[in-house]
């Protein structure tokens, strides 16, 4: 996941308004354990664009993952809402 966070990154630095590198960097953290840094990256997509879906359902999985139910579920509704097969 480290070498993919770099190459996202690098990706970031030709375009830093495209969302997509911010949330995989997000998944990436997530699977690495390092949730602030999910958050963080997640939350930056969201800035570049709110309708990228994937970062709400990468805060929802990761606030579960961190025990913090009541914001898992506030992202958890608005990926629903965006995408009615997402499930927590």
């Amino acid at each position: 996941y480290t070498l993919a966070i770099q190459l996202y990154r690098d990706k970031i630095n030709l375009n830093f308004n495209e969302v997509k590198p911010y949330t995989d960097i997000g998944v990436c953290y997530f699977f690495l354990g390092t949730y602030d840094s999910a958050i963080y990256y997640s939350n930056r997509a969201i800035s570049i664009d709110p309708s990228f879906n994937k970062s709400y359902e990468i805060l929802a999985v990761t606030y579960k993952a961190m025990n913090k139910l009541d914001s898992a579920k506030k992202y958890e509704v608005i990926a629903k809402k965006n995408n009615s097969g997402f499930k927590l």
